[in-house]
């Protein structure tokens, strides 16, 4: 009897140290368990993350091709604008014809094709005032502001209309 109770008292010893590790085991398991779902959480976080990430990049490579065009653009119409006012005909000639292409294109802004009025008015060279004068005609018919611009700037200054050609006054007066 005394050996079935040292038995059973072994067992019962044996079946709370089971118990108890057990218990160890379910607050282990628990423990991992939370750990896991912070993990999951924290990597959905660092994938939203990467993605919120990766737009971002992308928009900015947008904008900065953007402002790269823009600022080509700018450097285009301000060589062709310092063409333009050059005192040596072939050069300011050829600015001439690079504001006009770029007033075909619609490049260049309302308010920047009127800086043709200073080598249509001033330049030295006739040819050179008779060819921006032709060009801000042309413009102007697209153009109303540059239209009002032109006639007020060619009533101040009657000889810029002087080598005009008849069609190209008769232009210049339907303004």
């Amino acid at each position: 009897e005394r050996v079935v109770e040292r038995d059973a008292a072994q067992l019962r010893l044996q079946a709370e140290e089971t118990e108890q590790e057990l218990v160890v085991q379910r607050r282990r398991s628990v423990l991992l368990m939370r750990l896991l779902v912070a993990m999951i959480v924290l990597g959905v976080g660092v994938i939203a993350l990467g993605i919120f990430a990766y737009r971002q990049y992308q928009q900015l490579v947008v904008a900065e091709d953007r402002a790269r065009q823009a600022e080509l653009q700018a450097q285009t119409i301000l060589d062709a604008l310092n063409l333009a006012n050059n005192p040596n005909e072939e050069e300011a000639l050829k600015g001439v014809q690079q504001v006009a292409d770029l007033i075909k294109q619609e490049k260049i802004p309302s308010d920047l094709k009127l800086t043709l009025l200073g080598p249509a008015q001033s330049n030295p060279n006739s040819k050179v005032r008779e060819a921006a004068l032709k060009v801000l005609v042309e413009a102007s018919k697209n153009d109303k502001s540059v239209a009002q611009s032109v006639v007020a700037a060619t009533e101040l200054s009657k000889t810029s209309t002087q080598n005009l050609s008849e069609g190209e006054r008769y232009q210049l007066q339907q303004l």
